[in-house]
């Protein structure tokens, strides 16, 4: 019977995730023969043997790929057979692309870093197993990718592994295609793999008010900061590696327990942890970080324990043990917060997670506090030696549970506020968004906001969104930032042909923009920011086509702060998006005035006193405000000095905090929008409830004394909603477009879009939310990319 070869190739996260095992043994399986292997763009095929037989391969692939993969695009080819094959066999890499299948596609997507599997838990737990214990367990399905990886294509080499030869035992399984950990790039165990330690530092109160916790270190704890110098004190002090892992998690637990605040490790950068039930541990954090009020989130050992500080919808439940292991923002259990009142200063929502690594599993015995490792404004440290020189000499820390396998792209947690994304890092970043592609499709580079930044490079049919960077006010973000995009554009072997910015004259990500753009030669674009948002949006939900015309959407932007056209705060905005990604504004919150800018977003107390002004209601200021403040705030709002108009829902909100007396005064974003929520959840409308057709309405109702506050909360988010969706629908129908949608920080006030989406379903329309990128200021950067696409010439 005369043989046919195909030559097979599979496009989209196919590296990193098992594929090459998979395909070799399907291969075995089918008693086919030839080869697989990775380029920087692909996985190839070629098989050979009975023409019937390679399509039932084919078809089984398709339907068995690995947990992880995900396919964009693939193809099947006959080529000439070849008589050299006699079985089939993983080839190397190749460094550029398949010869038989070039093409300008971008290269392979990178996954992104995933939980332990369960497998590699029950190796973990089996006292048998030679992985017993072992904090650095993983296969073919799970842990660290995008984190260790240095370059494509996706092998050993090219991680930050590269220095950890493997042993002979790991060779076995790396090489026999029956075993999990076949061709599994990141596999090690404890005779080759990375080394942990513990780090103690002195009894110190730097950078902090208070007294630090009492110091009680634990006998013979201290290890070397050096790593070269920890191997040595571990072959001294321990009859083997896994006994000195034992000892070094047993300390930390020890340490933990007696109240002490540790830096720990993990893939993508350091958490610092302590008892989150230990009172004294979480209010000297708090005073070392200078983080008064904003929450913290929780690690917990298991669901179980989940269930005992949260009340998790099935949803929620279902997202916390998702592979992406993010940390969920849920209902507490009201015991839980009113026994532990510093984990989430006056708010009734505790962001919680699940261990993710096999380090975690071990040392997560109780509840901990869980938060990013860094200096307040700056992004995370992901770098022993920054860990120890920030956290450590600085008295932030009593101590660093350190590793040596070595972090090449830091990622953050993801956050998830009940089902909406509000940070994309571990677990759902780099995976790419799919884009609208046009006849000269650009390679576009944009580079976000200055807020929860995120860049997004839209190269091929693909948006890489970048994982989580964070605010870009310290130099040292900013580096982070031009480090990351380097390394992306690096992955993907190319240079943008434009670049998109914010609007904003004084955004650090303008200004690099414009530097970058001058150094290279590449044109610039400016897009405003609400405009970014709902083109955020619309791209989300595939709305744009190559030749498109006509209005694709009418959303509803809604946030804190935006630069806008006309020189003023936006951030209560609906907006008419065209088919090439223009934006027309249809309306606005009507504009009331910010004394002291930026200043005001810390003293809710000044946008209720600036609203009432504008709206000719007389503002009596809390007895907390010095009588010198509210009098020059007063002339300010009369002489009109120091002063800026905004139209912002997120300004407004933090008004009507003060106006409730629940905030006068903050220390982080959205704190007292968040109380507002929290004030109207669970409550009901009266049945006498009319809603106000107009600001001063809608403020007059918040005012009424007689009224209990909860119930003028409620009110207050049904009036905004509804003068939102009126309008929403009434430019809806204008524009001759069914598609609304509401972006922004805002649209994670699920009780406002609910009520939003409530009233637009009442007039027939289906409101868009976000989906898959946050609503927040972390998704503008694809909606800058695909304007970029769409306005190149």
């Amino acid at each position: 019977m005369t043989d046919t070869r195909y030559l097979i190739t599979l496009r989209g996260i196919v590296q990193g995730v098992g594929m090459r095992p998979v395909i070799a043994t399907l291969a075995n399986r089918f008693a086919v023969t030839g080869f697989c292997g990775n380029t920087a763009t692909e996985v190839f095929i070629e098989i050979q043997g009975n023409a019937d037989i390679l399509n039932q391969f084919h078809d089984t692939l398709l339907q068995s790929l690995p947990p992880l993969a995900q396919l964009t695009s693939h193809t099947i080819t006959e080529i000439p057979t070849r008589k050299a094959d006699t079985r089939f066999r993983i080839v190397e890499s190749l460094p550029t692309q398949n010869p038989a299948t070039v093409t300008s596609q971008p290269k392979t997507l990178i996954p992104p870093d995933v939980t332990i599997c369960a497998d590699c838990i029950a190796d973990m737990a089996d006292p048998d197993n030679r992985r017993y214990r072992y904090p650095f367990t993983s296969c073919t399905n799970c842990g660290p990718r995008l984190s260790i990886i240095e370059a494509l294509p996706y092998d050993r080499p090219r991680t930050t592994l590269k220095n950890f030869p493997l042993c002979t035992e790991c060779t076995k399984e790396y090489t026999d295609p029956h075993d999990r950990r076949y061709h599994a790039q990141p596999i090690s165990c404890p005779q080759c793999g990375p080394t942990l330690w513990l780090t103690l530092g002195e009894p110190t109160t730097s950078g902090s008010t208070l007294n630090p916790v009492a110091f009680q270190p634990v006998a013979d704890s201290f290890v070397p900061f050096d790593p070269i110098a920890n191997k040595a004190w571990a072959s001294a002090h321990t009859a083997t590696p896994r006994a000195a892992t034992d000892t070094t998690i047993a300390q930390a637990q020890q340490l933990i327990s007696a109240g002490q605040i540790l830096a720990v490790r993990g893939i993508g950068g350091f958490h610092i942890m302590c008892d989150a039930t230990h009172h004294e541990a979480v209010t000297a954090l708090r005073a070392r970080k200078h983080r008064p009020d904003k929450p913290f989130a929780v690690m917990v050992p298991n669901l179980e324990t989940a269930h005992r500080i949260a009340r998790l919808t099935c949803a929620e439940e279902e997202i916390l043990t998702s592979p992406a292991r993010p940390v969920v923002v849920a209902a507490a259990q009201e015991d839980f917060l009113t026994n532990n009142p510093q984990i989430a200063p006056g708010l009734t929502e505790i962001g919680i997670m699940l261990p993710y690594s096999p380090l975690h599993l071990l040392l997560v015995d109780r509840p901990m506090i869980a938060t990013s490792a860094n200096i307040s404004g700056e992004p995370m440290i992901f770098t022993n030696d920054l860990a120890h020189r920030q956290l450590l000499e600085t008295g932030i820390v009593d101590g660093l549970l350190c590793h040596d396998r070595e972090i090449h792209v830091p990622v953050e947690d993801s956050v998830v506020v009940s089902t909406t994304v509000a940070r994309r890092g571990r677990g759902l970043a780099p995976v790419p968004v799919d884009v609208v592609e046009t006849a000269k499709n650009p390679t576009v580079l944009a580079v976000g906001g200055e807020l929860k930044n995120t860049f997004c490079l839209a190269h091929g049919g693909f948006a890489h969104i970048s994982t989580h960077i964070g605010d870009m006010g310290s130099y040292a973000a900013q580096q982070s930032f031009e480090r990351a995009v380097v390394q992306q554009l690096s992955f993907q072997d190319t240079v943008p042909d434009v670049v998109v910015c914010d609007l904003h004259p004084d955004y650090a990500t303008t200004n690099w923009a414009q530097r970058y753009c001058e150094k290279y030669d590449i044109p610039l674009m400016l897009m405003q920011h609400h405009h970014a948002h709902a083109v955020s949006l619309l791209a989300e939900h595939h709305r744009f086509s190559p030749g498109g015309s006509g209005v694709v959407g009418v959303i509803a932007a809604l946030d804190g702060t935006g630069f806008g056209t006309d020189g003023t705060i936006w951030g209560g905005e609906i907006v008419k998006i065209s088919a090439d990604a223009s934006m027309r504004r249809l309306w606005h919150l009507p504009t009331f005035p910010l004394v002291g800018g930026d200043v005001a977003v810390l003293h809710p107390w000044r946008q209720a006193a600036g609203l009432c002004h504008r709206l000719g209601i007389d503002f009596q200021p809390p007895a907390s405000v010095p009588k010198a403040h509210s009098r020059l705030v007063a002339s300010q709002l009369d002489s009109g000095v120091g002063v800026v108009e905004t139209s912002s829902l997120g300004r407004l909100f933090d008004a009507a905090a003060s106006l409730l007396d629940l905030a006068h005064h903050v220390t982080y974003e959205a704190q007292a929008a968040m109380l507002v929520e929290q004030c109207a959840r669970d409550v009901r409308l009266p049945a006498d409830f009319i809603p106000a057709t107009s600001l001063a309405g809608v403020v007059e109702k918040l005012l009424k004394a007689d009224t209990p506050r909860t119930i003028r909360a409620r009110e207050f988010h049904r009036n905004v909603a509804a003068l939102i969706a009126a309008e929403l629908c009434a430019a809806a129908h204008a524009a001759g477009t069914t598609t609304i949608g509401v972006t922004g920080g805002c649209a994670l006030n699920r009780l406002l879009v609910a009520d939003v989406s409530q009233l637009c379903a009442a007039e027939g329309y289906e409101l868009l939310t976000h989906q898959v990128v946050p609503p927040t200021d972390g998704g503008i950067s694809l909606g800058q990319a695909v304007y970029g696409r769409l306005h190149f010439s």
